[in-house]
């Protein structure tokens, strides 16, 4: 049997994020072709995907229970999020005549956690430099058998990137030369509904994403940066914030209201409610990740952030999303990312202005062009049918888990 019309996904959560929202869209827009047989979907019984999948005929659930096995059907291609190979779900039973495909959705995905503990896990990103020879004298084995794991799926075609800030990140962090150019861009659902310009000089910005780590101080530089200019310009500003997550205290807790900057928290919503409020409330929307794609698909002038996990003081240089190169949604921010005079936003602010049309269709043909739902699937379907990588392709090695992530594990579960 071919393994090229069926198709299983794995990602097993019960919340609300951009990868299970990612497979379950992808899921469906497979199903809906004709030279797709099946899809299959791992996930918790209440899980997102499982949820968002009920009642399509060509989809069915595997469910998935922790320390409970889980038989992946014979002649299917599993795809997956990329995964450190000690991390890979012990549950997971696929047979040798299954294709498996790991497609990378965040830069540190294949990069190795050489200190997983809380507070010390995020020292290595802060810088390469003590990374590297931290890594080379202490974690060799570590890194070697992830880089070995990655060095097998690129062999086989079986590793797919979502833009070159994940392959050049895998490749810097791994050492390894890394020469693939072809990415596999996320996509959004395509819609109908296009934004319109409100004829008023206020303006309504809006966040969309979780509040967590890597996320949270370019949030927090932005707010303040808004609230500042918002007086500068005698302008009125709001802000949105849609999403929650771990660090919501650290925007509940600010205080930078004033008679120009109003700051509105209005928590997660439902795609349909966020539809609404990107085409009727919001003028720029500023995000990263798939979350940036759910404004541009509507035409909306959307500003694509970068992520950090330290304070940002510096100015950072803000820039449209259809400016933005080989597909990237959101990058580590380094030192190339800030500029003197620190006007990005002002200037952000006065072509939103002054040539909202404009922006507003550039936005709307860089979304068509990179990355609406049907364009992703086809080179998804091209990717897999190129990629020819087996379970047994592994040594059973590469698997095992060191004594430090054996002990974080158990740390964790206290």
């Amino acid at each position: 049997m071919s393994n090229l019309g069926v198709f299983c996904f794995y990602f097993p959560s019960r919340g609300v994020s951009g990868v299970p929202v990612l497979f379950s869209r992808i899921a469906s827009a497979l199903a809906s072709r004709e030279t797709v047989e099946k899809v299959y979907v791992v996930d918790f019984e209440d899980g997102y995907i499982a949820e968002s999948i009920r009642g399509q005929s060509k989809i069915e659930l595997i469910p998935f229970n922790f320390g409970e096995s889980v038989c992946i059907p014979d002649d299917v291609t599993f795809i997956t999020q990329s995964m450190l190979p000690y991390r890979f779900p012990s549950e997971v039973v696929i047979s040798e005549t299954s294709k498996i495909v790991f497609w990378n959705l965040h830069p540190d995905n294949l990069v190795p956690i050489l200190i997983p503990f809380p507070g010390l896990r995020n020292v290595q990103f802060s810088s390469f430099n003590l990374y590297e020879k931290i890594g080379k004298v202490f974690f060799k084995r570590t890194i070697g058998r992830v880089k070995t794991f990655a060095s097998i799926c690129l062999q086989k075609k079986a590793l797919l990137f979502m833009d070159s800030v994940n392959r050049d990140k895998t490749a810097q962090y791994l050492f390894l030369d890394i020469l693939n150019s072809d990415f596999l861009p996320v996509p959004a659902l395509n819609s109908e509904e296009r934004i319109y310009h409100k004829a008023n000089r206020d303006l309504t910005f809006c966040w969309v994403g979780r509040l967590c780590d890597f996320k949270i101080h370019i949030l927090l530089y932005t707010i303040d940066k808004l609230a500042v200019l918002s007086k500068e310009l005698k302008i009125k500003i709001k802000y949105k914030i849609i999403g929650d997550g771990p660090f919501q205290s650290e925007i509940d807790k600010l205080d930078l209201n004033n008679e120009f900057f109003e700051l509105e928290v209005l928590g997660a919503v439902s795609s349909q409610k966020l539809d609404s409020i990107l085409i009727n409330e919001v003028d720029i929307l500023t995000a990263m990740g798939t979350s940036a794609l759910e404004g541009a698909k509507l035409g909306l002038p959307t500003v694509v952030l970068d992520f950090s996990y330290s304070k940002i003081v510096d100015n950072y240089k803000y820039r449209w999303l259809y400016k933005t190169k080989d597909f990237d949604l959101g990058h580590d921010i380094s030192s190339k990312d800030f500029d003197h005079d620190g006007d990005s936003l002002k200037q952000i602010i006065f072509e939103s202005s002054n040539n909202f049309k404009d922006i507003s269709n550039k936005t709307l043909d860089y979304f068509l062009d990179n990355h609406s739902i049907d364009g992703v699937v086809e080179k998804l379907i091209v990717a897999t049918e190129e990629s020819d990588l087996k379970i047994t392709d592994f040594p059973k090695s590469i698997f095992k888990k060191s004594l430090v992530r054996n002990l974080y594990e158990v740390f964790k579960k206290k």
